[in-house]
């Protein structure tokens, strides 16, 4: 008896493509945040009409300034899915390269635009064409294995965070560059940038977009598992031929089964060993009597999920499973409904039916023999089991029941629409309220200042992925990891207000700003990270691309009335003009953050730490 096992061969955690993936998503981030620094002053500047000895209304102001941040996201809210199930037929890669060139000119008419309506179509045609952050999830759920996953999309959603800090530094450090730097080029009266003081922030943003463009073209591989490798002969792996290395083809098959499996909430659960890392999938071959090497693999659909069982060559007396048998009667299904053949690895299947000396069939068998079940260990079980979801790929399967009526993946969606939604919101109501008068309970920031404790969150950030974040998310879990992100949420929003309590004293103001900022990173850090994984391990196999466009489509919907409701809010505090009206935005912030994480003790998903 000769016995082999597949060993991964794909790049477990290529971290060459991982970190590509991850300045995509650093790249949304910056072009749904940019603006968020730049509008008030933008929309202040387009009322002016190069007046600035004119006072305008900051209730206008801030309803524009919350349409103008919005309408990026408001298009990718439309787009986004559909951009999802597109990736799920023709390929990821292309979308990305779509995602990224889009957003690079979207940026550069955007720095240039002279009123407010070019500037508003310019965020329009950025996120109708937009779908990187559903793209690069299902990237690296294409390309990761059970055992990485959680840690590439924390990755993940640490660019993004990242991301959404470098958008409001660049947007806030690089504006009105001829005021910043005195001799900067184009800053003679008249010239480029005195005359468009946003173009130059816009063109840093666009040059790190064709820098990405260009590493996804030359670098990234396509990962959808359908156009990554052809299926051959009806859905069967043919891994070897008359005198081939059979070895060689168990590698395959176990390559194939890897790459197009999909991570789900069972799969983390039931696909590590106790010790916490995947088993390798053992394979038993067995000559028999011609001398050929026969290896069937039958999938019987136990409980909870298809289990593949192979039909080996030696002993007589066939015996199936209990579990199996419980699972086909609970199941309704006959043994020859439940069983299907998935992938023979033969030399040679003979023409005739006829069973070889030692009680084996040419053509294999649906059972499970004792030899077989005994030579077997648990591990080498597990691993076929693994294998088995090679089964449960086919459209069809998917149509008798949808992801969007499965529960857990709606809540773990509900929950990531929330985060953006609640972020974004923060995001945009601080520059603005940063930028007010002091009479009108804002702070009179300019944007060279409050580009600095925006700096220090970036900085913040970077500690506490380098330091922190890593133990923090092994000691918690990934559901407790956003639930404190969003705990986080409510002294990071208080926090920001409290600072007019002494508006004319400057040093005591950028002190309790750039407090608030560095508990705002983790807390962003946490939420956005963790609400990736959760989406991620919830998803079914088979449709990541349209359930990360749809996550995508949410949470863009989310940053669309955040912004938005963010500018009405403000200004509705404004007119309310009662002392205190500046509290009133961040604190029903916080309060809405404090009573939805509760919503996170529903969601029934595994631990995915490793």
């Amino acid at each position: 008896m000769r016995e082999f096992k597949t060993s991964e061969t794909r790049e477990d955690f290529n971290r060459l493509r991982i970190v590509i993936i991850c300045l995509g998503e650093v790249l949304e981030g910056i072009h749904i945040t940019m603006p968020y620094t730049m509008a008030a002053y933008m929309v202040r500047d387009f009322l002016r009409e190069g007046n600035n000895d004119v006072k305008v209304n900051e209730e206008v102001v801030g309803r524009l300034t919350g349409i103008l941040a919005s309408i990026f996201c408001a298009a990718q809210f439309l787009t986004s899915y559909g951009w999802g199930v597109f990736s799920d037929n023709f390929g990821r890669k292309y979308v990305l390269l779509m995602s990224i060139m889009s957003g690079c000119i979207s940026a550069i008419i955007f720095g240039m635009a002279g009123n407010y309506l070019t500037a508003a179509m310019a965020r329009l045609f950025g996120g109708i064409f937009n779908a990187t952050g559903g793209t690069v999830k299902a990237m690296l759920a294409d390309t990761c294995t059970n055992r990485t996953l959680p840690r590439a999309l924390g990755y993940l959603g640490l660019a993004w965070g990242m991301g959404s800090m470098m958008g409001p530094m660049i947007g806030g450090a690089l504006s009105y560059p001829c005021t910043i730097f005195s001799h900067f080029p184009l800053c003679e009266e008249g010239a480029l940038f005195d005359r468009r003081p946003f173009l130059f922030p816009c063109i840093a943003a666009a040059t790190l977009g064709m820098v990405t463009m260009l590493l996804s073209s030359c670098i990234l591989d396509e990962t959808l598992p359908a156009l990554r490798e052809q299926p051959k002969h009806g859905g069967d792996v043919q891994m070897a031929e008359m005198g081939g290395d059979v070895e060689e083809g168990a590698r395959l098959l176990g390559k194939r089964a890897e790459r197009m499996r999909r991570p789900s909430a069972r799969s983390f659960l039931d696909y590590q060993d106790e010790d916490g890392s995947d088993s390798e999938a053992s394979l038993v071959s067995e000559q028999c009597e011609d001398d050929s090497t026969v290896l069937m693999l039958t999938a019987v659909p136990p409980s909870p999920r298809p289990i593949i069982v192979p039909s080996l060559c030696g002993g007589s007396a066939a015996s199936t499973p209990r579990h199996a048998v419980s699972s086909q009667a609970r199941q309704g299904h006959s043994d020859q409904e439940a069983a299907r053949p998935l992938a023979d690895i033969t030399n040679r299947v003979p023409d005739s039916g006829a069973a070889s000396s030692d009680g084996c069939s040419a053509k294999g068998s649906a059972q499970y023999t004792p030899r077989a079940s005994e030579r077997l260990s648990i591990d080498e079980q597990t691993a076929l089991e693994e294998q088995a979801l090679l089964v449960d790929q086919s459209p069809a399967a998917y149509k008798e029941q949808p992801w969007y009526y499965d529960r857990q993946v709606i809540l773990a969606l509900a929950s990531y629409g929330v985060v953006a939604f609640l972020f974004n919101l923060l995001d945009e109501v601080r520059p603005i309220f940063a930028s007010a008068p002091i009479e009108d309970g804002g702070l009179a920031m300019s944007t060279h200042l409050l580009s600095w404790p925006l700096s220090f969150g970036g900085l913040s950030f970077i500690l506490f992925v380098c330091l922190g974040y890593e133990r923090f998310y092994k000691a918690v879990g990934g559901v407790w990891c956003t639930r404190w992100g969003m705990l986080l949420i409510v002294p990071a929003a208080l926090l920001v207000p409290l600072a007019t309590l002494f508006a004319h004293n400057k040093t005591a103001v950028m002190a309790q700003l750039f407090f608030a900022m560095a508990v705002n990173s983790v807390a962003d850090t946490s939420a956005y990270s963790g609400s990736n994984v959760l989406i991620n391990a919830a998803a079914p196999p088979g449709v990541t691309g349209a359930v990360n466009g749809a996550g995508q489509a949410i949470s863009a919907g989310a940053r669309a009335f955040g912004p938005f409701l963010g500018g009405l809010a403000w200004s509705l505090s404004i007119s309310a003009g009662f002392p205190g009206h500046q509290f009133l935005v961040f604190a029903g912030l916080a309060i809405i953050a404090f009573f939805y994480q509760f919503t996170y003790a529903l969601v029934d998903l595994p631990e995915l730490d490793n």
